[in-house]
């Protein structure tokens, strides 16, 4: 798969054998409602696959400077340019706001795409997100924490030796931020629990939680794609079909006469695509990456799972 995918074409007036104002552009009517949709759920679906590799490059850029054990050690393996405190709180606080952006990001699309269609419907936020929100306590702990650090607060405590977990105790004690009530009382019957098995300070490892994390992002994101299939390629099969029986349509532009749909939205603003793409190869493509890279997700907690 090519490394970046532009979707978005560039066309200039002189592009046109003619002044584009000159060229009869059909007038808005419910076949342009389907092409626009189309046209911004590419647009999204794009974006989206480069939050994707932006949350990908934030774990990579952890892992490639630092080796995470289960009993608290994080070792520096290569030089990030400042104290080992200071570089994993980056770290985390980077990969936690780019996994939460990303998940932002997909619920938006498909409350977009329940605007914009009277059907079908979908119930991604209900039947995703919110499923690993109320399951899996990483999953919350990061939501959480995302929040926390974005008030100005570091996630990641250290009592120095190369030992870095979360203080539930701290974030608890945190002046000027408020914990809602829910986190409080988990974040206290998980205190109770950890002295009651282990008569220990109140925190939690940084490797065990983040690998869980990261194996629901990948599920997050793999599921959105399952989801999206059937919106996207109807919305596809629709545009070909609207084309094909409305040629008027279809304009030539650029040297090479590329063939590009030329439309009005409900303002009277003209947008323009381009219908040499493959967008179904393109999100077949996208779907197999998503595959691979949650496999080897699944792979790495289990073998962190000892299992």
């Amino acid at each position: 798969m090519e490394d970046y995918v532009d979707t978005e074409l560039i066309l200039r007036p002189e592009d046109f054998p003619f002044p584009l104002d000159e060229q009869k552009i059909p007038e808005f009517d419910e076949k342009s409602i389907y092409i626009l949709t189309l046209i911004e759920v590419n647009r999204h679906l794009q974006e989206i696959e480069h939050l994707f590799q932006i949350y990908k490059t934030n774990l990579n850029l952890l892992l490639n400077h630092y080796v995470l054990y289960k009993n608290d050690d994080i070792v520096r393996k290569a030089d990030a340019g400042s104290s080992d405190y200071i570089n994993i709180n980056a770290f985390i606080i980077n990969l936690i706001s780019a996994g939460r952006t990303l998940v932002e990001s997909i619920e938006t699309l498909f409350g977009y795409l329940n605007l914009q269609l009277e059907s079908p419907k979908n119930n991604f936020k209900k039947d995703c997100t919110s499923y690993y929100y109320d399951k899996y306590f990483s999953y919350r702990l990061f939501y959480f924490l995302r929040n926390y650090s974005q008030h100005g607060h570091l996630p990641i405590s250290s009592p120095g030796g190369g030992k870095y977990y979360f203080d539930l105790q701290r974030i608890l004690d945190t002046p000027h931020f408020n914990v809602n009530s829910k986190f409080s009382q988990e974040f206290e019957r998980i205190k109770k629990d950890i002295y009651e098995q282990f008569h220990d300070y109140p925190r939690i490892a940084v490797t065990t939680h983040l690998i869980e994390y990261n194996l629901i992002i990948h599920k997050i994101y793999k599921r959105f794609l399952d989801e999206l299939k059937r919106f996207y390629f109807m919305l596809i099969d629709k545009k070909n079909e609207i084309v094909e029986n409305h040629p008027e349509f279809i304009q030539n532009c650029g040297a090479e006469n590329r063939k590009v749909v030329v439309i009005r939205d409900d303002k009277n603003g003209v947008h323009i695509f381009d219908n040499t793409l493959d967008l179904k190869y393109y999100f077949n493509e996208l779907t197999k990456v998503a595959e691979n890279e949650l496999s080897l997700s699944i792979k790495e907690k289990k073998e962190y799972d000892g299992k």
